[in-house]
């Protein structure tokens, strides 16, 4: 399931705020309760890098995933090139010719 974390921004109150979620719906302000706030920007989570050690960890948000992430790791690498191209690989079942960027979490 695509997963992402989304910026909203309140147009009555001002208030800005972020929230994970599979997909990209408007949402109500948490501080005014105003509807139908949608996003101002998206950064699509579902697959990040992770690493650990060594090794770069490729994490996939399953097509089960409504309420949270539930990551799996899908691909164990031994470099961050390697890892973004199982990304690029593995999204091209979800968007057709594939991500430009994904997250890369401890990689330093």
């Amino acid at each position: 399931m695509a997963w992402y974390l989304n910026y909203y921004s309140c147009g009555k109150c001002g208030y800005g705020w972020d929230d994970e979620w599979s997909n990209c719906n408007a949402d109500e302000c948490p501080k005014c309760g105003a509807q139908h706030c949608n996003p101002t920007r998206t950064d699509d989570l579902t697959f990040v890098v992770k690493q650990e050690g060594d090794a770069f960890i490729v994490y996939e948000s399953p097509v089960d995933a409504v309420d949270d992430p539930n990551y799996v790791a899908v691909a164990n690498c031994s470099n961050e090139q390697s890892a973004q191209e199982i990304v690029q690989q593995r999204s091209r079942r979800y968007w057709g010719s594939g991500i430009t960027d994904s997250q890369t979490l401890g990689a330093g």
